[in-house]
């Protein structure tokens, strides 16, 4: 019944996958966990597959320890709750995933804002009773958010945070990226040929065998892909507005939040999937160019800075060049129109 379960969970998630050729050896190992509250879906290929499994669950148990902003018991969680002013001493672990955070911040221009912990609070995401806030209190909760006001040092092999009184850190756009990152530097020490690992909106493929991988109809409930493409040894990681929202007097209200603004996002781009090597990049920047705007992140496909999909709310499918070269033959759905983004010369 478990690896049942894990099968079927391959397909609930952002993304489905199926294996369509490739050469492994070995075992095949296939199971779905529960972390970070979202699954795990695990599909590995190779010797001592299941040994290799309850490893990267280790790994997944300790990241979920250091950076789980919703779990009481987390590292992450117990720093939000200290308001003493000054540097305060945090794992490694934590020091890494924030230098992360903070370069994307840097680098997205605020877009991608690991400290709009405030906002996501405000708005009641996580919680049974999401709901829109006043402009007073949008306009409170910014004073408290800003990753310029973070600072980090490293002194003697111990790592340490700075943060204003009030600020909640939030790694709800990296979290999950950055630990498939982690369980790909574990999969390059194993003896596995080939791996899928799903999670969150966040896909890793690891080993030469391809696998197609179908962008999901942008419904809560939906399981079918608009387009399917034939990919490997890479991560896809899919943003959209429409697996965790409130509709609050006919206003539909997703979870990403711009920490400009303090408002939720709303536009025509309904799901922006990325591909990239690095999941933590991948995580990163889907999330960033979600909050940007679909015209940023047409200009980023334009100039090469991104391959990803987008799909929209009148049932448009934008592919950057280089991916729309591994779509597969006939896997457009039907209803919905396919149209390629030019890389500029």
């Amino acid at each position: 019944m478990r690896r049942l379960t894990a099968i079927l969970m391959m397909f609930i998630l952002t993304l489905s996958l199926v294996s369509c050729g490739g050469q492994g050896e070995g075992d095949v190992y296939v199971d779905t966990t529960w972390h970070m509250d979202t699954y795990f879906s695990y599909l590995l290929y190779g010797r001592k597959a299941e040994k290799v499994f309850n490893e990267l669950e280790e790994i997944v148990k300790n990241a979920e320890q250091v950076f789980d902003c919703y779990s009481a018991d987390s590292e992450i969680y117990a720093v939000n709750e200290e308001d003493e002013d000054g540097y305060k001493e945090i794992s490694r672990e934590l020091f890494e995933v924030l230098e992360r955070a903070l370069s994307g911040y840097s680098r997205s221009d605020g877009a991608f804002d690991p400290t709009v912990g405030r906002l996501v609070s405000l708005w009641g995401f996580g919680t049974d009773d999401p709901s829109v806030p006043s402009d007073e209190d949008i306009k409170e909760a910014l004073q408290h958010v800003g990753g310029s006001d973070v600072h980090l040092k490293q002194v003697d092999g111990r790592y340490y945070v700075s943060k204003p009184e009030g600020m909640m850190l939030d790694f709800g756009g990296i979290a999950k990226g950055y630990t498939l990152t982690l369980i790909a530097r574990k999969l390059a020490d194993s003896k596995l040929t080939d791996a899928v690992i799903s999670v969150g909106g966040n896909v890793l493929l690891y080993g030469d065998r391809k696998f197609s991988v179908g962008i999901r109809r942008p419904s809560k409930d939906a399981l079918d892909p608009v387009c399917t493409f034939s990919l490997s040894r890479c991560v896809v990681s899919t943003t959209g507005s429409y697996e965790r929202f409130f509709v609050e007097n006919g206003v539909q209200y997703c979870h990403i939040i711009d920490s400009k603004t303090g408002q939720s996002v709303n536009g025509d781009m309904v799901s922006l999937s990325v591909v990239m090597s690095d999941a933590a990049e991948a995580d990163l920047w889907s999330t960033a160019y979600f909050v940007k705007g679909m015209d940023a992140a047409l200009e980023a496909m334009r100039i090469g800075e991104l391959e990803g999909v987008i799909l929209t709310e009148d049932n448009r499918i934008l592919c950057s060049e280089g991916l729309a070269e591994k779509l597969e033959e006939g896997s457009v759905a039907e209803g919905w129109t396919w149209e390629v983004v030019a890389r500029e010369s």
